[in-house]
Formats: C-alpha cells, sequence, structure tokens
C-alpha cells in the first residue's frame, strides 16, 4: 500500500470517527427537541413515549439500536419516530461535510459555520417538517450566535446579508397577516444571512431556496397525480420552507456556487 493510499485511510477513518460523534451529537439535540415541544425537562432518563419504560444503554446507541431494533422499542414493539434516525444520520454527514470542507477549500471559518449552522438547523428542519412549527427558544439561540460570529468576522456586510435574507419572508409574513407564512421563517433567514460570507451567497442562498421549493411541489404534484389521477391540491395545505433554506444555504456554502453561474449553464 502506497502512501497515497495510507492518507486516505487515514482520512477515511477520521471522517467515520467525526461521523459517530455527529451522530451522538444528533441523538442528543433530537432528544432536547423532542422534550422541549412536550414542554418537559431535559434532565432524567430516556423512556419509551408508548410503554414509559426507561431506555438501557443498548438501546441508545446512536443509528446502531435503531437498525438493530427495527425501528421499534424492545419492550412493547412501538414504531420508534423515524425523525430520531434521520437527526443522527444527517448530524453525522454534516460534521463530516465540515470536516471535508476544511481540507478542500481550506477555509476553518467555512468548516466552523457548517458544524455550527448542523447544530441548529438539522432540530429547526426536522420539527417544522413534523410539527410545522419553528421552535423559538433554537432560532433565537441560533440568531444570538450567528450574528456575533457574522458580526466578527464580516462586520456590518453580514448584519446587511442577515437583513436582506430575511427581508422577502419577514414582508410576506406581514403583508399577509401570517396567513402565507410564518414569521419563524424570517428568522431563521436572518441567522443564516447573518453567516454567509458574502452578499452574493445571500441572494444565490434565497433563490437556490425557492426553486427547490418548486421543484419539490412539483414532485409532490407528480406524485399524487401518479397515485390518485388528481392533480387537485387541498386548500389550506402548508408547506414548510425551512428544509429549502437549509439545503440552499449549505449548497452555496460548502461549493461556493453562485445561483447566477447556475442558471447561465442551464440556459
Amino acid at each position: 500500500m502506497g502512501y497515497v493510499q495510507y492518507v486516505w485511510v487515514f482520512l477515511l477513518c477520521v471522517s467515520g470517527l467525526i461521523f459517530l460523534f455527529g451522530a451522538c451529537v444528533g441523538s442528543f439535540l433530537d432528544v432536547v427537541r423532542i422534550r422541549s415541544s412536550w414542554k418537559r425537562s431535559i434532565a432524567g432518563r430516556s423512556r419509551c413515549g408508548s410503554c414509559k419504560k426507561d431506555l438501557r444503554w443498548y438501546e441508545m446507541l446512536p443509528i446502531v439500536s435503531y437498525v438493530v431494533l427495527w425501528g421499534r422499542c424492545y419492550a412493547c414493539r412501538t414504531s420508534i419516530p423515524v425523525y430520531h434516525l434521520i437527526a443522527e444520520v444527517l448530524m453525522g454527514l454534516l460534521f463530516v461535510l465540515s470536516f471535508w470542507s476544511l481540507l478542500l477549500t481550506g477555509s476553518a471559518y467555512i468548516a466552523l459555520v457548517i458544524a455550527i449552522s448542523a447544530v441548529f438547523l438539522v432540530p429547526i428542519v426536522l420539527q417544522d417538517i413534523e410539527t410545522m412549527e419553528i421552535p423559538e427558544h433554537l432560532s433565537l439561540v441560533f440568531a444570538y450566535v450567528a450574528f456575533v460570529i457574522g458580526f466578527l468576522t464580516g462586520g456590518v456586510g453580514a448584519v446587511v446579508g442577515g437583513v436582506l435574507f430575511a427581508a422577502p419572508f419577514f414582508l410576506l409574513w406581514f403583508c399577509s397577516s401570517g396567513r402565507a407564512i410564518g414569521l419563524g421563517d424570517a428568522k431563521i433567514a436572518v441567522s443564516l444571512g447573518f453567516l454567509l460570507p458574502s452578499l452574493l451567497g445571500v441572494v444565490s442562498s434565497f433563490m437556490f431556496s425557492f426553486w427547490i421549493g418548486v421543484i419539490v411541489v412539483l414532485l409532490c404534484v407528480v406524485y399524487r397525480f401518479f397515485r390518485t389521477g388528481s392533480i387537485r391540491l387541498c386548500r389550506g395545505v402548508r408547506v414548510p420552507f425551512v428544509p429549502f433554506m437549509a439545503i440552499a444555504y449549505f449548497l452555496v456554502l460548502f461549493t461556493g456556487w453562485s445561483f447566477v453561474d447556475v442558471f447561465r449553464l442551464f440556459s
């Protein structure tokens, strides 16, 4: 085995350890998210939400326990919400993405921002998908942390970026009296704007968010058509937008793509 192969093996091993650490962080934060939504303290043993039995250590191993138990409680065989597994896998992957971002771009700032953003965005995105609500405590702490990091590294430009990203969501919320979109989306947008390294990145993230949302909605319409033969959407259907923002945000951070470049590529 040559020198290059040893390096790759070492990097893959490090990536695996970082993934496991990220999965542990994701598991803990998902418990915090769920207990907060239930208005319960984060102190105390974890227990099954159905039979209330305290979980043992081998039932709480990130990813492994879910897979070995086939997504069911060991005691009562009640299904465990798949959000637990998604939180662990997503956090692990984003921590690995942070590590490889440092290797490929040499930017400690981008790597740090990806890791910090993952800690807040993963539980926020899952909560938005599951309940169509954005946890207030997480969004506020994220905003404070993002403002401090952005202001210390980008100065006034970071503040402008936050305001610019949040402005369309705030105006839509204000003009529709909260019927079209919630104010929570604007709070997340301002945090992401604080952390993006340039105004071009802010604009690109917003445009990518919009088009990712359009593509997802169209795919849902197509799926509904093939399943029911109808494309009629029910009134009052709400679509969580924070996941689209998060995907666009990480895409811009990791790749450095601008929406203008992608538009020119396909035009």
